[in-house]
Formats: structure tokens, sequence, C-alpha cells
């Protein structure tokens, strides 16, 4: 048994997260879904349903339902955040509520889209930033409430004022939820809290500001690092070419110097060969005219 409520759910097959495709508790349905058991969290996800009824887990609660029960009164229902409870929803859960909620936001249905939000919220944001922006986001569709409803203007300020504050608190660099604090104190006559609100968003702005600089002069740097790395390749590339062609234009001379000597050797050995046949036959080298020929016919 488990002290733990749950939820049996038929999800497709798409929405289970692969680490969870395996799970004991996962079962295969019908073609293309899955049976799914899910904590159950009153009003939570993924149905977000209102009407559901809390389970009560000490005495106190169970008393609270009796005696609205007794009353005809509305049944009181409890939340019990428990950080061992992970909700099994699909990451793109929170994505598709968040713009869904968005989408709301641009289209003037303020109220819509902060519901919408709180729905992203449930689903479980990746990080405290994503969870930030989406407070943030609540808080700006609250002051545009307040903006055209005079008679609860106070009270949806207060509101944004909250959770622009969860947002501060989640994330202390959000520029936009300092801003709307401020906005929501200027409305709720809080003059020194606006001031220390816009006080904290021109600080965050001047970080944000002087750390995209520095990544952008570290990119820059970078860039610069990487022209020269590569015009030194290239220059050594270049250096390299030329010390190959000097040095066969230097094997080139010595073969041509080679192929002189090798030539005039060869001229020297014939001329040799050529005096040494002249001689043995007995003919004038200058002349190439047999010498005793000359000498008989001057006899006669």
């Amino acid at each position: 048994l488990s002290e733990t409520a749950w939820r049996l759910l038929k999800m497709r097959d798409g929405c289970i997260d692969k680490a969870l495709a395996a799970h004991p508790l996962t079962q295969g349905a019908s073609e293309g879904f899955v049976w799914r058991w899910v904590p159950y969290v009153p009003g939570g996800p993924p149905l977000c349903s209102s009407g559901e009824f809390s389970l009560p887990i000490d005495q106190n609660e169970v008393d609270a339902i009796l005696d609205s029960a007794e009353a005809g009164r509305t049944i009181p229902v409890f939340s019990h955040k428990d950080d061992n409870i992970k909700t099994v929803l699909p990451p793109c859960a929170f994505a598709r509520q968040k713009e869904k909620a968005n989408e709301m936001f641009k289209a003037g249905d303020f109220l819509q889209a902060i519901m919408a939000y709180d729905a992203a919220l449930r689903a479980g944001p990746p990080s405290d930033v994503d969870a930030a922006v989406v407070h943030a986001n609540a808080a700006q569709a609250l002051l545009n409430l307040a903006a055209g409803d005079a008679p609860r203007r106070d009270a949806c300020a207060a509101e944004a004022f909250r959770r622009a504050v969860l947002a501060a608190e989640l994330d202390p660099t959000n520029v936009k939820a300092h801003l709307r604090c401020a906005a929501a104190c200027e409305i709720l006559k809080e003059d020194a809290a606006a001031a220390e609100a816009q006080a904290k968003a021109k600080a965050c702005a001047a970080m944000k500001a002087a750390e995209e600089a520095a990544a952008r002069a570290a990119k820059t740097e970078e860039a610069d690092e990487q022209r020269k790395a590569l015009a030194q390749q290239r220059a050594a590339f270049q250096e390299t070419l030329r010390k190959k062609e000097a040095r066969e234009a230097l094997l080139e001379r010595e073969r041509a110097l080679d192929r002189e000597k090798f030539e005039e050797q060869a001229q020297k050995e014939n001329a040799d060969v050529s005096l040494r046949l002249s001689a043995m036959l007995g003919l004038d080298a200058s002349l190439g005219v047999p010498s005793r020929l000359g000498s008989s016919s001057t006899g006669r």
C-alpha cells in the first residue's frame, strides 16, 4: 500500500517520456495508447479539473470535511506539497501550456491567460528561470486587468506584485519581474517600494548589458584568434610551398650542372678516342689525311 493517492489515466503513447516507457506503472492499452498511474493532486495535472476532492491526511482535515458536509457547505480541498512526488507529464506539457497562455495574452484574454500560466506551472517548469518567466507573464496579465477594472484595481495589483516577487525570487536577474513589481507598487501607492524595484531592474539590466557586452567581446576575441590562427596556417603553408619550390629549383640547377659536366666529359672522351684512333691508323689528326700518302706523292 502507498500513502500517496494515484490516478489511473489513459494517455497517448507519444506523451510518455522514453525513460518511463518501461516503468512498471505503464501498461499497454489500445493501439497508440497506454495506461499510466500518476500521483493524484486535486485540480492538478494533467486534467487540471475543478471540483475534485482531496484525501485527508490528518484528523483536522477529516473534521473540516465532516463539518462542511453536516453544514451543507462546499467540501474543502486541501493541497499537500510533496517534494517526493514528481510530475510524470512529458517536458512538452509545460511548453504547450505556456504557448497557449501566451496566445491568450496576445488576444487580450488576460484572465484565461493567467489560468493557462498556472496550468503550465502545475505541469512542471524545466527550471526556476522558466518558472520565473511564467510568473512574470502572469503578473503582467494581472497588471493589464488592473488597468481595465477600477473596482478590482488594487486587488489585481496586489496579486501582480505577489507573482512578480515570486518571479524575482526564482530568478533575481529577471528584469521584467522587477519592473512589474515596480508597476504594481505604483498602483498601490507604495512609492518607496516602487523606486526600490526600479533600481533593481536598472541594476539587472546593466548587469545583463555588461554580460552581453562581455560575451560579444569574447566572441570577437575568439573570432580574431581564429583569424590569426588561420593566417598563421596560411603563412606556414606558403612558406612550406616556397621552400619546396626553392629546393626544386636548386635540384634543377644541380641536374643542369651535372648534365653539362657529363656532356663535357663525353666530348673529351670522344676527342681522346679520336686521337688514339688517328695515331693507330697513321692519320694526321689535324687534317684527317694519312701521313704516308703525303710523303710518297712528294717523292715522285
